[in-house]
């Protein structure tokens, strides 16, 4: 049997994190490649046709390919701001900010619509207490990762939000950089 007595021992990093709030709100930034991820809702950024998150994997479709294209040329462009939800585990909201017919693509002010809808919506969706985004607009629509902090505190201040938890997801390379912003907005 090994004796302690002559060893020194030593306290190890690691382990959980100290909890930040972000607008009085817990807050864990995670890697945006990090999954599974076990959240009630995750939100992703559309575009108002709602093909930047459709699927790339083939299907078939039980209908005629004619009918298809037919519904396809047909359908109208969603409003910028403006949110689909579609139901599952976990739920999804797609927040329309992107219009792929502008450059830029996205713009702040259809980022905050988009929030002040999510926050609406949220309050139809009781079961949603923990959600996971991205930094909007950081990723398709060139703004810089201060430019989207500051547009989601600029929405989640002062508003009332029914959510307990709130996952970032932030590409790897800014992890670093996004901490800052938190430490700084929970001090």
């Amino acid at each position: 049997m090994a004796s302690f007595e002559n060893h020194k021992f030593r306290v190890i990093n690691g382990g959980k994190d100290k909890q930040n709030l972000f607008c009085e709100i817990p807050v864990t930034l995670v890697p945006d490649d990090f999954s599974p991820l076990d959240v009630d809702a995750l939100v992703c950024e559309e575009d108002r046709y709602l093909i930047m998150t459709t699927s790339t994997d083939s299907q078939s479709i039980p209908e005629h390919p004619l009918r298809v294209i037919n519904r396809a040329w047909q359908q109208q462009p969603l409003p910028l701001g403006s949110i689909h939800c579609r139901t599952g585990k976990p739920t999804r909201f797609l927040l329309v900010i992107h219009d792929l017919d502008r450059v830029p693509t996205c713009r702040p002010i259809w980022i905050l619509a988009a929030l002040a809808n999510l926050r609406f919506q949220l309050s139809d969706h009781p079961h949603v207490r923990t959600i996971a985004m991205p930094l909007l607009g950081t990723r398709h629509g060139h703004l810089n990762i201060a430019e989207s902090f500051n547009l989601l505190r600029q929405a989640f201040t002062g508003a009332n939000w029914p959510v307990k938890h709130l996952f970032l997801m932030v590409p790897r390379r800014s992890l670093d950089e996004v901490k800052q912003f938190v430490f700084r907005t929970s001090q």
